[in-house]
């Protein structure tokens, strides 16, 4: 059985256009995994997105879901660079994600300014212990203590400069052409 890993995206774009883009391109990732039944590919071939919601205001775009499983530094890494490669330059990327049953707590984050990802968490023995009397604020600690007391470690850098190109050949497509070429990467992807 497999632990599920809440996650909760916010992408910062540069203006109102970029923002949309983004969020076609996500919805047709969604509507492609509901019509093949599975979960929402974001560029990783082991982690997929269920539960998926997906909305915007102003130049922030929030992807809510879960995974099985914790989401790990590369997959942050792959599912920046996948919403690069097809949309356009993300000024500022963070992911919560917090497994509780497996002690996991933290936010990757992504500076488009210098392309750094980096993972700030919790460490297990570290984590503040849950009672049931504090249950309804339990995540407001976590929080807390994830800002005062978390480690945080460098993770790498997007390499923006091949995404760049990608970005570009895929502006030359159709929007049926991209939803073909998206549908075909899923089904080469899936599980």
């Amino acid at each position: 059985m497999a632990n599920w890993c809440s996650i909760k995206m916010v992408i910062s774009c540069k203006d109102d256009t970029v923002t949309n883009n983004i969020r076609q391109i996500l919805e047709m990732m969604y509507a492609i995994a509901e019509e093949q039944k599975i979960g929402m590919y974001l560029g990783t071939k082991d982690r997929y997105i269920f539960d998926t919601a997906i909305y915007t205001q102003n130049q922030v775009l929030t992807l809510e879901g879960v995974t099985r499983w914790y989401v790990d530094p590369s997959d942050f890494k792959s599912w920046i660079e996948f919403l690069i490669s097809q949309g356009d330059d993300i000024l500022s990327a963070t992911l919560h994600y917090e497994e509780l049953g497996c002690q996991v707590y933290g936010i990757f984050s992504y500076n488009g300014s210098n392309y750094e990802i980096h993972d700030k968490y919790i460490p297990v023995d570290m984590l503040p212990p849950y009672r049931e009397s504090y249950s309804e604020v339990y995540y407001d600690i976590l929080d807390a203590y994830l800002e005062d007391n978390g480690v945080e470690k460098f993770i790498g850098k997007v390499n923006n400069k091949e995404l760049t190109l990608k970005r570009q050949q895929l502006k030359e497509l159709s929007f049926a052409e991209r939803q073909k070429e998206l549908t075909q990467i899923i089904l080469d992807n899936s599980i």
